[in-house]
């Protein structure tokens, strides 16, 4: 069980740090889909279900884009949601969509449906699903929330879904790109930012796409501290590294260091910055979730996916007032509650984390007696 606890945390650790900045409700564009089908099965007759059956990829492409923002959600620390985040990510971004949506244009009203879409399933994800895994782990948000998000992924996504979500981002962002500009500029916490720029680098950096060459513009978004702090765990497994290549007698647990430093400090962050500036870190987060996921205790998230599927059968049925009903899509105050419950727990670990590497230091520094 304490072997179980460790490796958990230590998989976790990496994983926050390789995608800290790509932490959405669920995962776009495979389990968002997945709950939009669901929901249609139950309300195509509808008239918001009717419109988005029909245009379906005009939909499925801006609830995705919905989630740009994804990439200032750590903008000001751990246990913080940035304001650019909440831009994108509130109750009142929805009934502004459809305001501002071409009433006689089906494919930009299938779009408005889209962006209501990204908050009607949103707010169980954060205010049930993520707080439950804070609580189960120990852990806090910024470890848990996008590994525990894609171990539900892996569990709905197939490859049919895959194929539709990237295909209707790549095709239709374009036709719909200055209509979402308009609807994301016109809240003033993204006033600061060029929307149309971050949905760029969302596209390239979720589907892939190729032509896109200004690079990772998400890699911005992640606060100087964690720049600072693999800047010097990198400094420092440097200078360890060189005291033991240069020392003269090594010991068997020297020569053992020398392969741990190259690989867990020096190849991991040149590893970890070469994936950020070239847009790979997204598959590679899908790769490094997978032993994650054989231990992470998810049991019970089939719950917050039907009610999610509830709440888009809702918004079909009865229209966008009907996201006034559910709890804040960002799940700011949820969220912020269950880290509270266990930043102690945290700070315990970082303690721990500390002593296990002074203790490293010292048994290679120490002389012979």
């Amino acid at each position: 069980m304490i072997r179980k606890k460790v490796n958990l945390i230590l998989i976790t650790l990496l994983v926050s740090l390789l995608l800290v900045n790509l932490s959405s409700a669920w995962i776009v564009p495979e389990t968002h889909d997945y709950i939009a089908h669901e929901a249609l099965n139950q309300a195509s007759n509808s008239t918001g279900g009717q419109v988005v059956a029909e245009n379906f990829d005009d939909f499925s492409a801006c609830m995705s884009l919905t989630d740009y923002s994804v990439f200032f959600y750590f903008q000001q620390g751990f246990s913080t949601i940035g304001k650019v985040y909440l831009a994108s990510h509130n109750n009142l971004i929805c009934p502004r969509a459809i305001e501002l949506a071409d009433k006689n244009n089906p494919h930009e009203l299938a779009c408005a449906y889209g962006i209501c879409g990204m908050e009607m399933m949103d707010s169980p994800s954060h205010n049930g699903f993520v707080p439950s895994q804070i609580e189960r782990t120990g852990l806090v948000n910024g470890i848990v929330h996008a590994p525990s998000e894609e171990c539900v992924n892996k569990k709905v996504t197939t490859q049919e879904l895959k194929a539709e979500g990237r295909s209707a981002l790549v095709n239709k962002y374009p036709v719909h790109k200055d209509y979402l500009i308009k609807v994301f500029q016109s809240d003033e916490r993204a006033g600061s930012i060029d929307v149309g720029l971050m949905i760029d680098a969302f596209v390239a950096e979720v589907a892939q796409n190729d032509q896109y060459t200004v690079g990772f513009r998400g890699f911005t978004a992640i606060p100087t501290s964690i720049h600072i702090i693999l800047i010097l765990y990198f400094l420092l497994g440097t200078l360890m590294l060189a005291y033991l290549v240069r020392r003269k007698k090594k010991s068997l647990f020297n020569i053992i260091s020398i392969f741990l430093i190259l690989f867990l400090c020096i190849f991991l962050v040149i590893t970890l910055y070469v994936l950020y500036f070239t847009g790979h870190i997204w598959q590679a987060f899908q790769i490094i979730t997978t032993p994650y996921c054989w231990i992470a205790p998810i049991s019970g998230w089939e719950s917050y996916i039907n009610e999610a599927v509830s709440n888009m059968v809702n918004l079909f049925n009865n229209g966008a007032s009907v996201v006034y009903q559910i709890p804040d899509p960002s799940g700011l105050q949820a969220l912020h509650n269950a880290d509270s419950n266990n930043i102690w727990k945290l700070w315990i670990i970082g303690f721990i984390l500390v002593a296990i590497m002074s203790l490293f230091i010292w048994l290679n520094v120490r002389k012979k007696t």
